[in-house]
């Protein structure tokens, strides 16, 4: 066997073991709500207080907002496509329904696309953008007039309505785009490293970016000065430190934490039943 064949089939079999650890009861929460919020992976590693302090608002609007912490599957679609991901997201399905889940909220581009496809599977399933939610409602007290250049990550590109969601936000919030009316995108993909791509991050190195994914800000920032909206919006808005696989499973482990504590605590009364065979982090 070849060095690269097998690299690829560890990457394969790492990726595989990664989701069903990250889906596992140890490092999810599922809240069943109505309504809930789902961070995403790369939120939720990079950052879990500012996960809790999302929830705490839109807790403020509205009591009966659950949280839901797990994987959408998008890594095993990157993987192999619909064949890998699938069982997976039909397993999703079934979670989301027995909750009683009607509306997710979603702060991750992948995120939005993977639980919209879900709909066929859930009738009446709702996927509505945080962004647009917190144009309607933002945080009290906002009035920022900075100038910031937009970079839009992969999955934006080719959905309008997830860079509207965001040019809602900044407009409701008063961030000055600098690039918003210009063709293409302040940097290119986060996950090329080659040497056009690291020529067009040094390019920037002295521009304020602002981006609406997670991911994309702990790459970009190595290079560039890069905040994500929601640090902007909720605060602190510093620098996120690279963590490896560990890290980001200890980020797992605190927002779980947080939740069985205060965010559970604050959890409305009025929850949505689930159906009897349905437990809080239903396998």
């Amino acid at each position: 066997m070849s060095l690269a064949t097998w690299r690829t089939r560890a990457l394969a079999w790492w990726t595989r073991f990664e989701h069903w650890l990250r889906t596992s009861d140890s490092f999810t929460v599922r809240q069943p709500a109505r309504r809930v919020f789902f961070p995403g992976c790369s939120l939720s590693g990079a950052d879990p207080a500012l996960v809790a302090r999302v929830v705490d608002h839109l807790r403020e609007q509205d009591p009966e907002v659950g949280l839901w912490s797990e994987c959408c599957g998008s890594p095993l679609v990157q993987l192999g496509g619909v064949k890998e991901s699938a069982p997976h997201q039909q397993a999703l399905a079934r979670r989301l329904s027995r909750a009683g889940v009607q509306e997710v909220i979603t702060a991750c581009g992948n995120c939005t696309v993977s639980l919209e496809q879900l709909r066929s599977e859930v009738p009446g399933l709702e996927v509505a953008s945080l962004y647009d939610v917190l144009a309607r409602e933002p945080p009290s007290g906002l009035a920022m007039k900075e100038a910031l250049a937009v970079h839009h990550p992969c999955p934006a590109r080719t959905h309008p309505a997830q860079r509207q969601a965001f040019f809602a936000l900044a407009d409701r919030v008063g961030l000055q785009i600098s690039n918003r009316h210009r063709a293409g995108h302040a940097l290119p993909c986060c996950l090329k490293r080659g040497p056009s791509a690291q020529k067009r991050r040094l390019a920037m190195a002295d521009q304020e970016v602002v981006t609406y994914c997670a991911h994309c800000t702990m790459s970009f920032q190595r290079d560039v000065p890069t905040r994500h909206v929601l640090q902007l919006v909720f605060g602190p808005d510093s620098r996120w430190h690279k963590k490896g696989k560990l890290g980001l499973f200890e980020s797992y482990l605190e927002l779980k934490s947080t939740a069985s504590t205060r965010l559970w605590q604050r959890s409305p009364k009025r929850l949505t039943a689930p159906r009897p065979d349905c437990t809080q982090s239903d396998p």
